[in-house]
């Protein structure tokens, strides 16, 4: 403690301390004999000397504690004092990638809603195509079917005729009916 005080103060301080002392040994070393304070010289003196003496005594040890505390207390501060600039500095550079982040959040966003946009008018077109492509299979389907139930119908409807003529030549059709129902089944065969 004292090394902590520079050397004209020391004296002071001792002077100081011994006049405190002086000041408060009579209280400390009172006795009450029948009502009245005593004042012993003799204790008031041994006093006075263990605290000069352990003063004196730890003057060093105590001195380097204090030192070595006073140090380590600045070091902590210094330390304090650069953990703290750190720490404002990663506040500093979260808030700049926090601010990073939402511009690219936004960007991204951005992003994915124009390709949902294209990839949407590249399904519907897609599907537009597709759509167009069955619907063309199909009308060619369809008249395919028509073509085979026609020539089915014409075959059927020849097939009658000539029962039909079959039937009536049976019947007593004559020769020249004959041949105007056969050059007439021609012709209908020649005209499909």
């Amino acid at each position: 403690m004292t090394a902590l005080l520079p050397s004209s103060s020391r004296g002071a301080f001792f002077g100081a301390l011994g006049s405190a002392l002086l000041a408060a040994a009579p209280a400390a070393a009172a006795e009450t004999e029948g009502g009245v304070i005593g004042f012993d010289l003799g204790r008031v003196i041994n006093f006075s000397i263990l605290a000069a003496i352990l003063a004196w005594a730890l003057r060093k040890p105590l001195g380097g504690y204090l030192n070595a505390r006073a140090e380590q207390i600045r070091e902590r501060l210094a330390a304090a004092r650069e953990n703290r600039r750190r720490a404002e500095a990663a506040a500093e550079r979260a808030e700049r990638v926090s601010a990073s982040v939402e511009e690219e959040v936004s960007a991204a966003r951005t992003r994915i809603l124009e390709t949902a946009r294209v990839e949407g008018r590249r399904i519907v077109a897609a599907a537009e195509e597709q759509a167009a492509r069955v619907t063309a299979s199909a009308e060619e389907q369809v008249a395919a079917e028509v073509r085979s139930a026609e020539r089915r119908l014409a075959a059927r409807a020849t097939r009658a005729v000539a029962e039909a003529a079959a039937a009536r030549l049976r019947e007593g059709v004559s020769a020249e009916d004959h041949r105007r129902l056969a050059a007439a089944g021609v012709r209908a065969i020649r005209s499909r």
